[in-house]
């Protein structure tokens, strides 16, 4: 029923089409026949002149009509000169028969002209009374006649054919009045039930919203109480830890333990080192989070990558120079970042650190970092390494968790990455990952300009 519209649309234009073209034919066939009328009328009143003229010259024997038998002839000749520049289309073939009864008639009557003025009186009027000579006359006035009616029957025929197009064009457009103000009644009756609808359900959808806001409210609260939990823990933790620790030096220093007794003491400090580890990378999580929610640690003033890239090297000094790391490090013309130092340092410090841990003892390591603009507000920040690498298939889905580890047999809290995620996301950013066991690494970091994420 949708159609109804459309169609009656490509109708109305149709017909719209029709009626303009067929207006146009026609008023092109009333223009061109009137031309002809006027051209037959005035041929037919000049032989007729010149017929009468001639007749009264015959009877009076007056100049003046011989006079005006002359100015009838020039007259018609005229008539026929324009004739002859009208275009080809509005020329016909029977006004050629028409032209040549008058060139006839005309002739006859220059013949009777002739005779009178070489005083063959007799014959020339013998000649004008002749049923040839009426004949002639009689054929030229009916074959116009025709042609002429004929003429308006054509002009009558189109002047109808464009009427009819205009009243099909009126009843279309009365049709698509009609079936718009259906279509407007239904599309009244639909958005008002549309409204209902739309009514009730912000009705729900607000008592919904009140329910999340009491459950939002309870959760906030409930996130309040174990940050604040989190941050008692990591705090009271740190003293036992340090005071464990203490107690079990004081014994293995005391001199009165067995060797099976100091074994022991030395898993035990192992373990104390993993709790040590593990309170201190719970204490990093929680002041990172901290900083990244506080709107006065996002800065946008510009710092030298060059002096970022320092920090993290001195820090890692040690553990380049042991591990015999290559860097090779691509900045592409890039000098600075509108990004904090901390974090800045935080993120390169731990993809470079895991890099180093997570080397490969078959081949020397290489660490290669690019950093490029791709375009006014975004930075891509990628280090590729050539260590052990890990499954992705396997541990993708849990590597940015807190506390994952993948190669349990080398030391490491497994927050590293978890905070480099932290600080990408803070920044509109986002955190790839490609990897092959036995291979390497590659972290792709995307990150947004403060000023716009």
């Amino acid at each position: 029923m949708l159609l109804v519209v459309p169609v009656l649309l490509l109708v109305q234009l149709g017909i719209g089409i029709g009626i303009y073209r067929s207006a146009r034919k026609a008023v092109t066939i009333e223009r061109n026949n009137n031309r002809l009328d006027l051209y037959l009328r005035t041929n037919s009143k000049y032989v007729s002149y010149a017929e009468s003229a001639t007749r009264e010259y015959q009877l009076t024997d007056d100049i003046k009509y011989y006079e005006s038998y002359l100015i009838d002839l020039d007259e018609w000749k005229k008539n026929e000169a324009t004739y002859d520049t009208m275009p080809a289309e509005i020329k016909r073939a029977d006004v050629q028969v028409i032209q040549d009864l008058s060139h006839q008639k005309l002739a006859v009557t220059a013949g009777i002209i002739s005779l009178y003025k070489n005083n063959a009186k007799d014959s020339a009027l013998n000649l004008g009374k002749s049923a040839y000579v009426h004949t002639l006359m009689d054929s030229v006035r009916g074959k116009t006649t025709t042609l002429r009616n004929r003429l308006t029957d054509e002009t009558a025929t189109a002047r109808a054919y464009v009427f009819k197009l205009i009243y099909a064009f009126v009843v279309v457009i009365v049709s698509l009045i009609v079936i718009s103000l259906f279509f407007a009644w239904f599309i009244y009756r639909t958005f008002n039930q549309y409204t209902r609808n739309l009514e009730q359900t912000v009705t729900s959808l607000e008592a919904a919203n009140k329910k999340m806001s009491e459950l939002n409210d309870g959760l906030r609260a409930a996130n309040n109480y174990l940050e604040q939990l989190a941050h008692i823990s990591a705090h009271d933790l740190k003293s036992p830890i340090l005071t464990l620790n203490g107690l079990v030096d004081m014994l293995f220093k005391s001199g009165h333990a067995s060797d099976a007794d100091k074994e022991v003491m030395r898993l035990q400090k192992k373990a104390i080192a993993q709790m040590q580890q593990t309170n201190n990378g719970l204490n990093d999580i929680l002041k990172l989070r901290e900083g990244l929610l506080s709107k006065e640690t996002i800065s946008t003033e510009p710092m030298a990558l060059a002096d970022i890239l320092n920090a993290v090297k001195n820090t890692l000094q040690q553990d380049i120079e042991k591990s015999g790391a290559r860097l090779v490090i691509q900045l592409n013309g890039l000098d600075k970042v509108p990004f904090p130092f901390l974090y800045m340092q935080s993120m390169l410090f731990n993809l470079m650190s895991n890099a180093i841990k997570f080397r490969s003892p078959e081949r020397p390591l290489v660490i290669n970092l690019q950093v490029q603009q791709q375009d006014k507000d975004l930075f891509i920040f990628t280090l590729q390494d050539n260590g052990l690498g890990f499954d992705m298939a396997r541990n993708k889905g849990k590597l940015f968790g807190m506390f994952k580890r993948f190669h349990p047999q080398i030391e490491g809290t497994g927050v590293g990455l978890h905070i480099v995620k932290s600080i990408a996301e803070a920044f509109s950013g986002r955190v790839e990952v490609e990897s092959e066991q036995g291979k390497g690494t590659i972290f792709t970091i995307t990150i947004k300009n403060p000023s716009v994420s």
